[in-house]
């Protein structure tokens, strides 16, 4: 009769365990040897990481060949009036000892230098202003500055035939319909496969509602999210309520933590419209929990809509956007000298760090702006969020 023999395997992360048993469930032994044992190895590791570096590659070398084509536009003028220009921008970032060119300016050099630049002008905004306003010949070299920044960081908005128009919410409007049929959609989904299914979970938005377009704009200045609860019609215990009502507050859904899904315990995966490279994150992040692709993609709509009410929000009466970024650094100067006088007069001590300290998990200005003065050297540090500052 044939000997039946019986292989045990208990198969983990970085392990393989393995025993050799006989008919009757006893270990096989042989020349002194039991038959059992477990392999080791190192624990696989998902392309997360390295599809965060891809996406991150993509978006920089896309944000070089913009500026190195507008180079090719005005290199040829501007080498006839500074032939060193574009050198000293690229050694910008070196120390002088370090710079290829050894002048101690990065922009303008004779005459009319780097310091007179920013005292005329404290931010890009000042000067894009004064390009789109003032009637007169500028240095070209002032004008490259300003195209630059415009194609460097590009916006939202830069979509060949498309205006932005503040009385037109047609956008929004077609993004709300959009996520109400994604709503009844995931509704049929989960009706069919969730034995815990609860109808009144996929409520809809009243978008019907009178001034509703209106009340949203005025509600989301202050992104308040029980007013933004109240106005959509919603209880808390609903899909608008967990995803779109948080996010558009400017929280971070966590996914896996919706209701619907709640009890398959994914992995944690959080999102918002303030992530890093959230395009990427987004692609990275839904096939974790692929019941859900649908409202990852959509959370590229709801970052229109929450850019889209900012831009109404610091335009209010102005139609350019410098017009509105330069009225935003005249607030914060007087806001902050306010804030200055304050501590000062009732908290002298505190004064250091509040507004000059750089220490590890201090959230004080000079981390929120993410610079510091000391001795007379700017020290450049990471920047905290504006939650933290605040709190």
């Amino acid at each position: 009769m044939e000997k039946i023999y019986k292989l045990g395997l208990d198969i983990g992360t970085n392990s393989v365990g393995w025993a050799l048993l006989d008919q009757n469930n006893n270990l096989v032994k042989k020349n002194g040897f039991t038959f059992w044992g477990v392999r080791m190895f190192d624990e696989s590791k998902d392309a997360k990481k390295r599809r965060g570096y891809r996406s991150n590659r993509r978006r920089i070398n896309r944000r070089k060949e913009r500026i190195a084509l507008l180079r090719d536009i005005f290199s040829t003028e501007i080498g006839l009036i500074d032939e060193t220009f574009f050198q000293r921008l690229d050694d910008s970032f070196f120390k002088q000892e370090d710079k290829k060119n050894e002048n101690f300016y990065n922009l303008f050099t004779s005459g009319y230098t780097d310091k007179d630049f920013f005292e005329q002008y404290p931010t890009i905004f000042h000067l894009r202003k004064d390009l789109v306003k003032t009637d007169k010949k500028f240095d070209l070299r002032m004008v490259y500055l300003a195209i630059h920044h415009i194609i460097k960081y590009r916006g939202n908005f830069l979509i060949q035939g498309d205006e932005f128009k503040k009385s037109d919410t047609t956008m929004i409007e077609n993004h709300f319909q959009k996520f109400n049929d994604i709503v009844k959609e995931l509704s049929v989904v989960f009706a069919e496969s969730d034995e815990n299914y609860d109808s009144d979970y996929y409520a809809l938005i009243d978008t019907n509602k009178e001034n509703f377009y209106s009340d949203l704009e005025k509600v989301l200045k202050h992104k308040n999210q029980k007013e933004l609860q109240k106005l959509f019609g919603v209880k808390n215990k609903t899909l608008v309520y967990e995803y779109f009502v948080k996010i558009l507050s400017g929280k971070e859904c966590k996914f896996n933590e919706l209701s619907n899904v709640k009890g398959y315990k994914y992995e944690e995966v959080k999102l918002g419209v303030s992530t890093d490279n959230l395009e990427g994150k987004i692609e990275e992040e839904k096939n974790k929990i692929p019941e859900l692709s649908i409202l990852f993609d959509f959370l590229k709509n709801i970052k229109e809509i929450v850019d889209y009410y900012y831009l109404l929000n610091i335009l209010e009466n102005k139609d350019l956007i410098s017009d509105a970024m330069v009225d935003l650094y005249k607030n914060h100067k007087n806001d902050l000298a306010i804030l200055k006088d304050f501590v000062k007069k009732y908290k002298p001590e505190k004064y250091s760090e509040c507004f000059r300290n750089l220490e590890e998990n201090l959230n004080n200005y000079a981390s929120y702006i993410g610079m510091t003065d000391v001795s007379s050297k700017r020290i450049r540090t990471g920047h905290c969020s504006q939650d933290d500052f605040y709190y």
